[in-house]
């Protein structure tokens, strides 16, 4: 229960539907518990030598009346209660939403995508479940109870104990099926997001899939999911399809005392007949509420157990956060200095940097090269903090990464990473992700649009599609090639200006020439600009002002193209291979 007050913040805007909302519960409450009391006055002003049919007329008006106030206050009751709860399930799911994008990638690659889809929309119901319709429910039994209990022993104290023994019988099989509930509810909300997440991953990587023809062997993985899942929810049903008749039962077994007792007291001329009817329709009207219970204390175990696992995301703080007190640049020029950088990754066995000592000076060009694993991309990704270094290793104009705003510090950096991300959106979307209201200011950015993509040599190219920069993509890009997504990935880089460029290994779908003449198209560009460029081709290497080589996490070779050619080094014997390579290829 005190994770549920996680969500008093969201709610406290709705403070005032709220109230008038349990209101109207109470209202709703008061209006059905007098029904049956107008009924027992107007039966009861019938018999006899002198009948008052004005009385039992009047009687009868009042309760038509009540029924009509239930009405209109359980309308009002529904309205306001189950649409704050519709409220709440909206900033819930933003704030929760707002909470994972601040995650770290390392965070990401620890979850599978379908479980954070499955807290994000199953979860986020059944809360929204819990505090709305089930809340109202419980507010309703909470009053409807005590209420009718009260007005039935003013009647009958004996009569009211006997509908009290069957509430007894209820709470014992809640005591003893409550836990069972609750272990239910926690297994079919994680086999749900193991089907999730096993599908999601199907679908991801379909190309994979077929190109293995797999496709056989995918649906009987999904299908144990499946299974577990299945036997979950069954778990669930039996054990709330047992509760239910429990309390049918109890509930009959009340009827039939009341019945019973009720018609002995009446032939005895203790229980007038309007007495006898007021009372059943009392056992009607607590048989709804007792009925409702095992469906109320299902959805609030599955809500507990929701806000449980939602809990943990909001709770947890993001491991790359703003410092307390950021410190604000300004004006940025661009120099980055790293300083004995040293880097290992959650669980691994040996640090992918080691010592690593670079310096980039305001506008410069570094041109970074090494085998795979070297630690080149993971070089690139504590500069914008996308993994985050130890302090004091790597600084941008003299400050620590670490001591200023995570807004100031990547929105000085164009990063294109060496796994391209497109959306499912136009091309042109795609170009302006970076700046604010994008759809809104399509006309603005044209100009700045298509230099971006004119510079990354994409813009022919879209051009000649039927749409040009307005054909939309397919899911990650997939009707573009390679190559396209990367220059893509460039042009949506360049078109916020950045101060600082990074450039990991992002064309490497494209042939050495091709390469070479982008970046050369891109000098220009990065005249004015701090550039890191990772690469494996000397030819687009050879365009950076300094090279450094990396081994194993090390820095073993910095210096000009020229420099690091003649040492004879690592880096030379990638020259020589790499032209030789190119000279079989022509031959």
């Amino acid at each position: 229960m005190r994770r549920f007050l996680l969500l008093w913040p969201l709610a406290r805007p709705y403070r005032a539907q709220i109230a008038i909302g349990f209101l109207a519960v109470a209202a709703t409450v008061a209006a059905q518990v007098f029904v049956p009391q107008a009924f027992r006055f107007a039966i009861n002003a019938l018999p006899g030598d002198s009948p008052r049919l004005d009385l039992a007329a009047g009687w009868a008006l009042v309760a038509v009346v009540l029924t009509a106030f239930r009405g209109s206050f359980q309308f009002t009751m529904r309205r306001l209660l189950v649409g704050v709860s519709r409220e709440l399930e909206r900033a819930l799911r933003d704030r929760l939403y707002a909470s994972l994008l601040r995650r770290s990638p390392a965070w990401m690659a620890r979850h599978h995508t379908g479980d954070v889809m499955s807290r994000l929309t199953a979860d986020v119901e059944a809360v929204r479940m819990s505090v709305g319709p089930g809340l109202m429910y419980v507010a309703n039994t909470t009053v409807l109870v005590p209420l009718a209990l009260w007005l039935m022993s003013s009647m009958s104290p004996t009569l009211t104990l006997l509908n009290v023994i069957p509430l007894v019988g209820v709470a014992a099989a809640t005591r003893f099926l409550a836990p069972r509930l609750h272990s239910a509810s926690v297994d079919t909300q994680e086999t749900q997001a193991a089907l999730s997440a096993r599908a999601q991953e199907s679908f991801a990587g379909v190309r994979v899939v077929k190109s293995f023809a797999r496709e056989e062997g995918e649906v009987e993985t999904f299908r144990k999911h499946a299974e577990r899942s299945l036997d979950a929810n069954l778990r669930m049903a039996d054990t709330r399809a047992f509760f239910r008749p429990v309390i049918g039962l109890m509930r009959g077994a009340g009827l039939v005392l009341t019945l019973i007792w009720g018609g002995r007291m009446m032939a005895r001329g203790e229980l007038a007949l309007g007495d006898f009817l007021a009372f059943h329709m009392y056992g009607l009207l607590l048989m709804w509420p007792m009925i409702s219970l095992g469906w109320v204390i299902s959805i609030w175990q599955r809500g507990r157990v929701a806000m449980g696992r939602l809990a943990t995301l909001l709770e947890e703080a993001p491991e790359i956060r703003d410092p307390p007190s950021p410190t604000t640049l300004g004006s940025v020029r661009g120099e980055i200095e790293i300083r004995g950088l040293t880097f290992t990754y959650e669980g691994a066995a040996q640090p992918s940097l080691q010592d690593v000592d670079l310096r980039v000076p305001a506008g410069g060009t570094l041109a970074v090269v090494g085998a795979t694993g070297s630690g080149k991309s993971t070089l690139l990704a504590v500069l914008p903090r996308l993994l985050s270094a130890p302090e004091g290793t790597v600084h941008l104009d003299g400050v620590a990464v670490e001591e200023l705003a995570l807004d100031e510090l990547r929105g000085a950096i164009g990063y294109v990473p060496q796994d391209t991300f497109l959306f499912s959106d136009s091309i042109r979307e795609n170009v302006a992700f970076g700046f604010a209201d994008s759809h809104d200011r399509a006309t603005d950015l044209d100009d700045t649009v298509r230099a971006a993509a004119e510079t990354a040599r994409i813009l022919t190219e879209i051009e000649r599609t039927p749409r040009g920069l307005d054909s939309l993509l397919g899911e990650r890009g997939v009707n573009l090639s390679g190559g396209q997504r990367q220059r893509t990935a460039i042009a949506r880089a360049l078109a916020i200006d950045p101060p600082i460029l990074l450039l990991d290994d992002c064309l490497s779908a494209v042939d050495a020439r091709t390469e070479t003449e982008i970046l050369a198209n891109l000098r220009e560009v990065l005249r004015d600009r701090t550039t890191i460029v990772v690469t494996h081709r000397v030819s687009a290497a050879k365009l950076a002002d300094r090279v450094a080589v990396l081994a194993q996490g090390r820095v073993i070779e910095t210096g000009t193209h020229d420099e690091l050619i003649a040492a004879g080094g690592t880096y030379a014997q990638l020259a020589r291979r790499q032209s030789l390579e190119a000279r079989l290829e022509a031959a």
